[in-house]
């Protein structure tokens, strides 16, 4: 049986090519665009930090109130973040009006006072980088990173990691 031999004529081939791109185009960008999303989903699964936004009118939990903040500031982040042992992360940064070295001082000064339990532990005071001091008391550790903002402005963050807590009796 011969069948007869079918060739397309010239424009219904390119038509023929144009939309066989244009399907594995529209294919290909479909799967970059679904793929983070797939990828997203999947890290949401997967055991972590759980992360609690915390309103910037709010302290949140635990973050130890008595380490002073300057009034009539700009709060930048606010959250609790507790990993899958079950210990509390409190942080709150803010936009100051000081230096990086004033805020430094003042965080100093703070510690050395020890009214509140806390002291100094450590600090890095590393060449453009951001200024780091480190607390601790009875309740925790403190971390208080100060980095430039432009001008005589800086951000600082202070991140509270609560002491694991004894289970046993």
């Amino acid at each position: 049986m011969n069948l007869p031999s079918f060739t397309w004529p010239p424009t219904r081939r390119v038509r023929f090519l144009a939309a066989s791109a244009a399907i594995f185009a529209v294919v290909i960008a479909a799967a970059i665009y679904f793929y983070p999303h797939v990828t997203k989903k999947n890290e949401e699964v997967t055991p972590g930090n759980i992360v609690t936004e915390v309103p910037v009118f709010a302290v949140p939990k635990d973050f130890p109130v008595e380490i002073p903040m300057e009034t009539n500031i700009k709060i930048l982040t606010n959250y609790n973040a507790v990993n899958p042992a079950g210990r509390l992360q409190a942080t709150r940064s803010f936009e100051s009006k000081r230096t990086v070295e004033e805020n430094a001082a003042f965080y100093q000064k703070y510690f050395s006072k020890n009214d509140a339990g806390w002291a100094l532990e450590d600090e890095l005071n590393i060449d453009d980088a951001p200024r780091t001091l480190f607390g601790t008391s009875s309740k925790g550790k403190v971390i208080i990173t100060i980095a430039p903002a432009g001008g005589n402005r800086s951000i600082v963050d202070i991140s509270f990691v609560a002491r694991p807590t004894s289970t046993t009796p």
